[in-house]
């Protein structure tokens, strides 16, 4: 059981270069829609895409924090194309004793356009957020 491992020995379970796939979805014009009236852009020529099943990391460290995060846009999406969700393990870090991961999230669509690629920072261990204003 993931719940009775220590801090230390899930993020041991974290593999470098492991690969996953997250999903697959099809842009819908709503969606584009959508986005752009959250952003108040009307012209955003990018949704945020999110995957359809979560990544194990999430599982082994529930509550993370974004610590960086990185967006690079290649091609907007083409609305009523799949686009699938590929995340990677590109590396993982102590900094100050807390555990940090770097997920990088590719979006293909069915066409084998790149969408875009996310790469994120993630704290794993919450409470040295609190620590930082106490």
């Amino acid at each position: 059981m993931i719940e009775n491992l220590s801090e230390k020995e899930r993020f041991e379970l974290i593999e470098v270069g492991s690969d996953e796939d997250l999903g697959t979805i099809v842009v819908t014009q709503s969606q584009i829609d959508e986005n752009r009236k959250a952003l108040d852009w009307p012209e955003a020529p990018f949704p945020v895409l999110h995957g359809t099943k979560p990544d194990s990391t999430k599982a082994l460290f529930p509550p993370r924090v974004n610590a960086r995060s990185i967006r690079q846009f290649f091609n907007p999406p083409i609305p009523g194309k799949k686009v699938t969700l590929r995340m990677r393990i590109v590396d993982k870090y102590l900094r100050d004793g807390a555990p940090y991961v770097v997920e990088q999230t590719t979006a293909t669509d069915e066409d084998g356009r790149i969408i875009e690629v996310m790469t994120v920072h993630q704290l794993l261990r919450t409470k040295k957020v609190g620590e930082k204003w106490a």
